[in-house]
């Protein structure tokens, strides 16, 4: 049975490929619902789809996972986010973690860790499920005001200064 939607983001189509063919997503399940190259990819997806959990390469040209991150944790509260890495930087790891990453996974370990980090995210879903039921939100309602939060995120990507708000917002 799948229960979680899965999206991996890697600008390397033999990383992003490799992780869509080799890991087990019907034992974890999970189902890969989109293959993306960058997070402005990602986001665009997530604006007019639902997904649980973002498998994402921490640098990517375009729009790379930090601020991917930045941007989920900012506006869709419940999707969960695991880093793939080649990079071992502190800096890195500080920013993920202000943004709630569920775990960081090495490139060239990701068969072997992959899937520890992906039920630990599916362990996080879960609560956050629990979490709008207890409030009474649906997920029609859930997908309707993510759906805005992005849009009011692009928006204000574009939206430079005071004067295009003014007049667009």
């Amino acid at each position: 049975m799948i229960k979680y939607r899965v999206v991996v983001a890697d600008d390397e189509d033999i990383i992003r490929k490799g992780i869509v063919q080799l890991v087990d997503w019907d034992k974890l399940q999970c189902q890969v619902v989109k293959e993306c190259v960058d997070g402005n990819e990602v986001l665009a997806f997530l604006k007019e789809s639902q997904a649980d959990i973002v498998i994402t390469d921490i640098k990517m040209p375009g729009m790379d996972g930090i601020e991917l991150m930045k941007s989920i944790y900012e506006q869709c509260h419940q999707v969960q986010t695991i880093i793939l890495t080649a990079y071992s930087d502190f800096d890195y790891i500080k920013k993920a973690l202000r943004y709630g990453v569920v775990d960081f996974v090495v490139k060239n370990n990701f068969i072997e860790e992959l899937p520890k980090a992906v039920e630990a995210a599916a362990i996080r879903c879960e609560k956050s499920r629990e979490e709008r039921e207890k409030a009474g939100i649906n997920e029609e309602e859930h997908k309707s005001m993510q759906g805005y939060i992005l849009e009011s995120l692009a928006l204000s990507r574009v939206l430079n200064d005071s004067e295009d708000i003014v007049r667009y917002g």
